[in-house]
């Protein structure tokens, strides 16, 4: 097998200069290059077969024809971290139904040194969170905190702090319940993960 690793993440957007900003500003994340990208059968290669573009009829010949597309993309790096962000100009971009329980759905975590001091900054900033911090022990693994908010789009994102040998009587997942917690930065976004566990 050739496959070495993993070279980026990528989240859609539905704008772009609004989660630059907010990457950027509030979680210290480093511009390092923007694109455009345009082409008449680029919605083939982006969406595939089930992709959300008008239906088309058959050509001449009998064949669908190709799917044009256009999007903006900006890569942003944190560390050793590199995250694509793209917004969609054609086809219009949908928005996210925040819901993290629907399959495909996916979160980025984010390490810190001191969790507490990052969350007191992010809602000074205006950020909201689902909950408070939460702890996390599981015997003879390192002990963790985390929490979760929302970037501007409802993506989730959650900070984590590591540190410590957990102590708890066994393994388990820490339930939780959202059903009055605020989505975050973005009012509406939808509701909050539900379980977590020091697997995920």
């Amino acid at each position: 097998m050739a496959i070495k690793g993993i070279h980026h993440f990528s989240f859609t957007v539905s704008d772009l200069e609004r989660t630059v900003d907010f990457y950027g500003r509030l979680l210290g994340f480093r511009l390092v290059g923007r694109k455009h990208r345009q082409a008449s059968d680029l919605g083939d290669a982006l969406l595939g077969p089930a992709g959300h573009l008008p239906t088309h009829g058959l050509d001449s010949d009998g064949q669908r024809p190709p799917r044009a597309a256009e999007i903006l993309i900006a890569d942003m790096e944190l560390e050793d971290l590199r995250v694509e962000f793209i917004q969609y100009v054609d086809p219009a971009p949908r928005p996210y139904p925040g819901d993290p329980s629907v399959a495909g759905s996916a979160h980025l975590a984010l390490l810190t040194e001191d969790i507490e001091a990052e969350v007191r900054r992010l809602e000074a900033a205006g950020v909201q969170f689902h909950t408070p911090v939460r702890t996390v022990h599981d015997p003879g693994r390192p002990l963790w905190r985390w929490c979760y908010f929302r970037d501007p789009d409802g993506i989730v994102v959650e900070l984590v702090q590591s540190g410590g040998v957990g102590q708890g009587p066994a393994s388990r997942p820490v339930a939780r319940s959202d059903a009055g917690a605020n989505p975050g930065a973005n009012p509406g976004a939808g509701q909050g993960p539900g379980i977590h566990s020091a697997s995920d």
